[in-house]
C-alpha cells in the first residue's frame, strides 16, 4: 500500500488537461481535517459530514492501513470544519481509513477499507460494522443507494457490491456483482433510480495509466456499460446535481468536471485541487469538493459549478 501513497503524490507531475475553468471559492486550510476523502449532505437535516482517512498522505498504508486514527467530521456550508471529531464518539470503536458514506432515514453509512460501518447520526450511535474480507475486500471506497440498494465499490478488488438490508438499517447479505475484474478501479459512484455512473481509477499505474466514468443499469448485464463524456483520467468521485448535471473529479487534470443532461462533450469548471476526491452537492446547488492533500475542503458556488 506504500507505493499507493507515493503514486498518489507523484500523480501531481502530470500534465493537466487544457480547459476554461470556472472560479472557485476555497475555504481556507486547516482546521484539524486529516486526508478528507469524502462529503455527504444529509438531505434532510442539512448536516454535512466529511471522511477523513487520518494521519499524512506519505505515511506508510497511508490509505489502508488499520491503524484506528480515522474519524467524521460535520462542515459548515463554506466547507470549514463546524465538529472535527463528530463521529466516532468518544469510547466508540475507531475507524481505520473511512472513505465514502451514504445517508438513508437518519443513518450514515461509511466504507472503511474491509468493512462497513453504520452510525445512528442522532445519537451518534454505531449500529453496525459489516465484515467484507470475505468478498476480498481490501480497499472499500464509495458507497450509494440505487433504487432502495446500498452499493459499495472496492478499487483494489476492481469489484462493485451490492449490501443487501442497509436500506432496512442492518446489512444481512454482501452480493458481488458481475465477473471479477469487471469493474476495474472501481471508485466514485452516482445513481439516480436504477441508473448508476462509475469512476474508474486505475491505482496500479497511475502516472500513465487512466480510465473513465461509466453508466450502467442495475439489474441488466453488468458488461453492458457506456462511457460517459468525460475523457480519460483519474477519476475519483461522482455527484449528480437535481437538474441532472454529472460532476467529477479528477486527479490528472487537478479538478472538477461537469456534464449537462443529454452533452456530448465534459466541461472542465475547476483547477489546481490537490488530491479532489469525492464531492458532493448541496441543497442550495453548490458543490462541496475534498482536497485530499491539502487537508482542506472547497465550496464552488451554484453558478460556477454550471
Amino acid at each position: 500500500m506504500h507505493r499507493i501513497a507515493c503514486s498518489l503524490l507523484a500523480t501531481f507531475s502530470c500534465a493537466a488537461f487544457a480547459a476554461d475553468p470556472a472560479p472557485v471559492v476555497a475555504a481556507p486550510a486547516g482546521g484539524g481535517l486529516e486526508l478528507p476523502e469524502s462529503v455527504i449532505q444529509d438531505p434532510d437535516s442539512g448536516l454535512i459530514w466529511c471522511a477523513n482517512v487520518g494521519g499524512k498522505a506519505d505515511a506508510p498504508d497511508a490509505f489502508a492501513a488499520k491503524d484506528g486514527n480515522g474519524f467524521i467530521s460535520r462542515l459548515n456550508p463554506d466547507g470549514t470544519v463546524a465538529e472535527l471529531r463528530a463521529l466516532p464518539k468518544p469510547g466508540g470503536e475507531p475507524l481505520n481509513g473511512p472513505k465514502g458514506m451514504a445517508v438513508l432515514g437518519g443513518a450514515l453509512w461509511v466504507a472503511d477499507i474491509d468493512r462497513v460501518v453504520c452510525y445512528e447520526l442522532e445519537s451518534g450511535t454505531q449500529l453496525q460494522s459489516f465484515d467484507l474480507t470475505e468478498q476480498k475486500v481490501a480497499f472499500a471506497n464509495d458507497l450509494v443507494f440505487v433504487d432502495d440498494m446500498l452499493l459499495l465499490s472496492d478499487t483494489i478488488g476492481d469489484q462493485l457490491i451490492v449490501l443487501h438490508g442497509a436500506e432496512r438499517g442492518q446489512i444481512t447479505e454482501a452480493e458481488v456483482l458481475g465477473a471479477k475484474g469487471l469493474f476495474g478501479g472501481a471508485n466514485g459512484l452516482a445513481a439516480i433510480g436504477a441508473t448508476a455512473y462509475l469512476a474508474s481509477f486505475p491505482l496500479t499505474n497511475m502516472e500513465k495509466g487512466e480510465d473513465f466514468v461509466r453508466k450502467f443499469t442495475l439489474g441488466e448485464d453488468m458488461s453492458e456499460n457506456t462511457r460517459t463524456p468525460l475523457p480519460g483520467g483519474l477519476w475519483d468521485g461522482l455527484a449528480l446535481g437535481a437538474d441532472g448535471t454529472l460532476y467529477a473529479t479528477d486527479w490528472r487534470s487537478k479538478g472538477v468536471w461537469a456534464v449537462a443532461p443529454g452533452a456530448k462533450e465534459a466541461k472542465q469548471i475547476s483547477k489546481d485541487m490537490n488530491g479532489p476526491a469525492d464531492l458532493c452537492v448541496l441543497n442550495d446547488g453548490a458543490l462541496l469538493v475534498p482536497e485530499m492533500l491539502a487537508n482542506k475542503v472547497t465550496r464552488i458556488e451554484p453558478a460556477a459549478a454550471k
